[in-house]
């Protein structure tokens, strides 16, 4: 009987040293966790105030609509065009039915740089530009409800003074876009080439060697035509290296 008790406890001890280990463990990490999980907070916030005090120092153009449209240059105001509208707490740039685009006052120089802004297409698309020149000479990528991103040039206006497009690409990868839903737009431009990102996802363009870019250097802005009906909101130009 004395050895079946031996045995038996010898048996038994790793079990019950495992349980008492895993109970005073997890006391341990519950006491603790609250300690844990603050310092984790403190470093994430440490680390966004890094990255986003970088990005500040970058920062050439910023705009969130609380005042008026200085900052822009051919923004047509009232019902057509460019319009600053406040649906919620926040104010909005409305872009719409205007057939030329809207520019920023400044820029002309710029060269290398980050567009990054939120949008809501309310109706058919949003149309944005790069590197423009003047009116009639700028790039202009145009993303749609039909989760489509199609990237147009100017070429040489018609007699009448209307505009004209070579589209170079039309892409179906994008994210699901849907009406009356916000998303974050980021468009890289460096040297002759382009990348974009949509909520943080990279379109593929099918040109490998991606020298989308024949001007030089230019401002941005936004463009709508007719129904088509968007909503923008904390515009940021940053450059690049």
């Amino acid at each position: 009987m004395c050895d079946f008790k031996i045995s038996f406890w010898q048996k038994m001890l790793p079990y019950i040293i495992s349980g008492l280990i895993g109970l005073i463990t997890g006391t341990v990490v519950r006491s603790i966790w609250p300690v844990i999980a603050k310092s984790l907070m403190a470093i994430k916030y440490i680390i966004e105030r890094i990255i986003n005090w970088h990005k500040r120092k970058r920062l050439i153009f910023e705009d969130d609509f609380n005042c008026s449209l200085g900052n822009w240059d051919n923004a047509y105001s009232g019902p057509n065009g460019f319009q600053i509208i406040q649906p919620h707490i926040e104010k909005v740039l409305r872009v719409t039915y205007g057939y030329l685009p809207g520019f920023t006052e400044e820029g002309s120089d710029w060269r290398d740089y980050q567009l990054e802004f939120d949008s809501k297409i309310e109706n058919r698309c949003i149309s944005w530009i790069i590197r423009a020149k003047d009116r009639e000479h700028f790039h202009m990528i145009q993303l749609n409800t039909k989760n489509m991103i199609r990237f147009h040039t100017t070429t040489t206006p018609n007699a009448d003074g209307t505009l004209n497009f070579d589209i170079i690409e039309s892409r179906f990868e994008t994210p699901v876009i849907r009406t009356g839903k916000w998303f974050h737009i980021k468009t890289r431009v460096k040297g002759n080439k382009v990348d974009i990102y949509i909520d943080n996802h990279k379109i593929q363009l099918s040109n490998d060697e991606n020298n989308y870019l024949k001007i030089d250097n230019g401002k941005i802005g936004f463009r709508n035509n007719w129904t088509e009906e968007a909503l923008v909101r904390r515009v940021r130009v940053y450059r690049i290296n």
